[in-house]
């Protein structure tokens, strides 16, 4: 029947509201549930309504079929067979009526409970805002409908008990006209006794004709009660059967849902689960490549800083011998800046004796000068000598007697003849001294010029020498602080591996106590299940 299926829609709306709201607990999502919760109740109110108004076309049928029988009752017609069949039709309908309203009243009641707990859902949710006063308002329409179907429903059972008490009252008036037509019969029999043979012969026909009619018709009630004996156990049969059948697609109905919620949940779960899986996989290969990367780095780290180790050591021998060098030239450098200290001294004294030979030489220039001059004018006066010689051999000659006066002209000549000569000799000496002191400051000047080349080679050197200090102690510090980075990558990368194995047996600890709390959960859905179901009944 409808009612039967509209009681099974609600069991089941419960059923999947109350599994929405355990399931909603468990996942949070609350208002996803109240959503759902009033779609239901949306659907349902709607089917009640309609069934509601489905069952006043049916009054409205009942109605017009009451007053078809009100009509044979009052023509009094003698063939009472079509009014039993519209009076066995009305008490079926009638009957049929009162249980369609039974059964609606206690969906209307069961909806009304729901609309009550939704009440207290939505505002146990008062926290979503603009939705909980739409939810609000739609309970506020569900209990106008309700109630309005509720009168509805008041008016149909008013209706059914007047059709009950009218069909009473058709009984009453059909067992009063067969007994008034038993007296019309015996009636007629006594006056078929004034009459004829032959009128009483046909009256005999038409007696045995009526009562082999009123014997067909008293046998036909007896089928139709039959019948209607018949009909009325199956229908307690059916109805039997049909409860069975309820109750048989109820537990089927609740398995199935377990089952669906179950699976619905285990399916989620498994889903979790593989996602986390996979992406545990995808982690660990991951882990792994970057293992692998990680090691092929430290292999190469390794081999670099084997290199950077050999390089070190070379480097440090290296450096090592370039700090003796350093030193070395650093000694050479002193001993630069003391030789250089001693030719600067040196340099300096040559500059004095050069400034004292200079003032020499120039004196002695100017003694040269003044001995050429001595000289021109020795020549000059060799000259006026040999003049005055030759006039003195020429007055010799004249004068050969005066011996005593040639003779100290000879003397004075040959004075002369020898200052001469030391004067020659002077000049010649002092332009060897000059010619000797220009060579030895040109050798002053290439000593210190090679000094200075010197100073300038160890000088550089010396700047090489610290450059390449600096270099390689930087490279040191890249190679030093390279490997302690290295090393701390290897550490942080096996730190890494650690947690990934903790989360690993952390999230497989986790998947047992999720596994243990659904299982624990199916079971309250199950026992809250009982418990609706409980109540409900």
């Amino acid at each position: 029947m409808s009612t039967e299926s509209a009681e099974n829609d609600a069991s089941v709306v419960l059923e999947d509201a109350v599994v929405s709201l355990t399931s909603g607990s468990v996942m949070g999502d609350l208002g996803d549930v109240c959503g759902r919760m009033l779609t239901r109740l949306d659907l349902d109110v709607a089917g009640f309504s309609e069934k509601v108004s489905n069952l006043t076309y049916f009054v409205m049928y009942v109605e017009t079929m009451e007053c078809e029988i009100e009509a044979l009752v009052l023509e009094k017609e003698k063939d009472h067979i079509d009014c039993l069949e519209k009076g066995l039709q009305f008490d079926l309908l009638s009957v049929l009526l009162d249980s369609e309203a039974r059964e609606l009243r206690e969906v209307l009641n069961t909806l009304q409970g729901w609309v009550g707990e939704a009440r207290e859902c939505v505002l146990s949710y008062t926290h979503l805002g603009e939705a909980s006063v739409a939810m609000q308002d739609k309970l506020v329409d569900y209990e106008q409908q309700l109630n309005q179907s509720e009168e509805e429903l008041n008016d149909i059972k008013i209706k059914s008990a007047g059709f009950q008490r009218s069909f009473s009252t058709f009984k009453k008036a059909e067992i009063g006209e067969i007994i008034r037509e038993d007296d019309k019969s015996l009636n007629a029999k006594a006056e078929i006794k004034l009459q004829t043979v032959e009128q009483q012969r046909n009256i005999l026909r038409m007696l045995e004709k009526s009562l082999a009619k009123e014997l067909d018709l008293e046998k036909d009630l007896l089928d139709s009660r039959e019948i209607e004996e018949t009909l009325k156990q199956r229908m307690f049969f059916t109805e039997q059967e049909l409860v069975n059948m309820e109750e048989e697609a109820i537990d089927v109905w609740e398995r199935w849902l377990e089952a669906e919620n179950a699976s619905e949940v285990l399916l989620g779960i498994s889903r979790g689960l593989l996602g986390r899986l996979h992406i545990s996989q995808f982690n660990l290969r991951g882990l792994s490549h970057r293992e692998s990367e990680l090691r092929a780095n430290l292999k190469d780290a390794e081999d670099k800083l084997t290199l950077a180790n050999s390089e070190v050591f070379s480097l440090s021998d290296k450096v090592y011998s370039l700090e003796k060098k350093l030193k070395e030239s650093d000694v050479q450098l002193l001993n630069a800046k003391a030789s250089s200290d001693e030719y600067q001294k040196q340099y300096n004294i040559l500059c004095s004796e050069a400034r004292d030979m200079r003032s020499i030489i120039v004196e002695l220039k100017e003694s040269v000068s003044n001995a050429e001059s001595r000289a021109n004018s020795a020549e000059t006066k060799y000259n006026i000598l040999t003049e005055t010689n030759l006039k003195l051999n020429e007055e010799l000659d004249l004068l050969r007697g005066t011996s005593a006066r040639a003779d100290l002209l000879e003397r004075q000549l040959k004075e002369s003849a020898v200052r001469f000569q030391n004067t020659v000799a002077s000049a010649k000496a002092s332009q060897e001294k000059q010619s000797k002191l220009y060579s030895t400051i040109r050798d002053k000047e290439n000593v210190i010029k090679d000094l200075k080349s010197k100073v300038l080679k160890a000088e550089s050197r010396a700047d090489s020498a610290e450059d390449n200090c600096i270099i390689l102690s930087e490279s040191n510090a890249e190679l030093n602080e390279e490997l302690s980075f290295l090393r701390n990558r290897l550490e942080s990368v096996e730190e890494s591996l650690h947690r990934e194995e903790e989360m690993k047996m952390e999230t497989a600890k986790g998947i047992g106590k999720q596994a243990k709390v659904f299982k624990k959960l199916i079971t309250q859905l199950a026992v809250e299940r009982e418990r609706l179901k409980q109540q409900v009944s």
